[in-house]
């Protein structure tokens, strides 16, 4: 499904996934999930796109296209346009660059959770709880397993998805304070800025994953 929709290749990914059959999750993750590489998504898509920043940009707007299609609207692409300033945080790029070297291919597949582990309580006490092998997953990430699982986040009953593993950088001629999350409102999904410091705000959950080999370094 991920394969199809990037235009990628699964089969490193499928030999992966199958010799994770029996090895248990760590504590808190829901499952395996899978997103593919940025690197691929940029080379394969946007290869004369200048600049990292410009070029992550594109590859998210992507990933949101591609999820806002499979709903059958343009709501999930939501405030990105906005968010001018928006980067990966420096402890996802590790843990991401770490299991990139342990797995080969267009597609990476990690032990995730989707907010259960980390719900009711704002994106900032998600950091403070992080365990030594967990990191916040990034909206390109969490955009894809939203594609994949579209029940998680179908309902406006349901808790709205937080993206740890993104920051707003200081420049930002926006007033985002935080974090990405994606909610469900109005028969759309929507990707807005979300202020996570409010002990009251019980409405959102943070997403992570975790590496099995070793703790984020």
């Amino acid at each position: 499904m991920i394969a199809e929709a990037f235009d990628l290749s699964s089969c490193d990914a499928v030999s992966y996934a199958e010799n994770l059959s029996g090895n248990s999750l760590p504590r808190g993750a829901e499952g395996f999930f899978a997103f593919p590489r940025i690197d691929s998504v940029r080379n394969r898509h946007f290869p004369k796109v200048r600049g990292s920043r410009e070029r992550y940009r594109e590859v998210v707007r992507f990933a949101l296209t591609i999820l806002s299609n499979s709903h059958g609207s343009n709501g999930s692409l939501g405030d990105w346009a906005k968010m001018d300033s928006v980067g990966v945080c420096d402890r996802t790029s590790r843990a991401i660059a770490t299991i990139s070297k342990e797995q080969s291919g267009d597609i990476l597949v990690v032990p995730a959770q989707f907010g259960l582990f980390h719900c009711c309580y704002p994106a900032s006490q998600a950091f403070d709880v992080f365990r030594e092998e967990e990191f916040g997953l990034d909206c390109f990430a969490v955009a894809c397993m939203i594609f994949t699982h579209p029940a998680r986040l179908s309902s406006e009953n349901q808790l709205f998805v937080d993206c740890p593993g993104n920051e707003f950088l200081p420049r930002s001629s926006e007033r985002f304070g935080g974090v990405p999350s994606f909610c469900f409102q109005n028969d759309e999904i929507e990707l807005r800025g979300h202020w996570p410091t409010d002990p009251a705000d019980i409405s959102h959950a943070s997403v992570s994953a975790f590496s099995i080999n070793n703790g984020v370094k």
